[in-house]
């Protein structure tokens, strides 16, 4: 397995976030941040390193197709590692226009924008975070940050 712990931290720092704006009363500022999260958790099973390979700083290239639609970035997940992670059940939460939360979010006072949201998004986003760095730990990723985590 390759392991991509940079990008697992940076996806969990855009989720704790959007726990904190929730609590709050920052519903598209959360909705924003647990979408960026979301996003950044799900291409890290589709990228290559890019920049300088190893440790803090290394960079990658997402070997998709460009875009924030939840769904199609849940559904490019390898179906190997979707199975593994028990990610199934997650799949009705991007459909829609949950699937398009940090184009729409962003902009809530446009037409068809966003505005509030639910938290139970949020939810999902720590649970699936939770079993990915599971899967790192039962995968003996030695990162610090994957090893030193805890919870959310």
């Amino acid at each position: 397995m390759d392991f991509r712990p940079w990008m697992i931290e940076s996806a969990s720092g855009f989720i704790r976030a959007s726990r904190i704006f929730w609590q709050e009363n920052l519903g598209s500022q959360s909705m924003v941040n647990v979408a960026i999260g979301l996003e950044i958790l799900f291409k890290s099973f589709n990228v290559t390193v890019d920049g300088p390979k190893g440790g803090i700083g290394e960079q990658y290239r997402y070997a998709g197709k460009r875009g924030h639609d939840l769904l199609e970035l849940f559904e490019a997940i390898p179906e190997e590692i979707r199975e593994q992670l028990n990610f199934g059940p997650y799949r009705d939460y991007f459909e829609g226009k949950a699937g398009q939360m940090f184009v729409l979010a962003r902009y809530p006072y446009e037409q068809g924008g966003l505005s509030g949201g639910i938290d139970v998004i949020i939810d999902v986003a720590e649970e699936m975070l939770g079993s990915v760095i599971q899967l790192y730990k039962q995968n003996q990723c030695d990162d610090p940050w994957i090893v030193n985590f805890s919870t959310i």
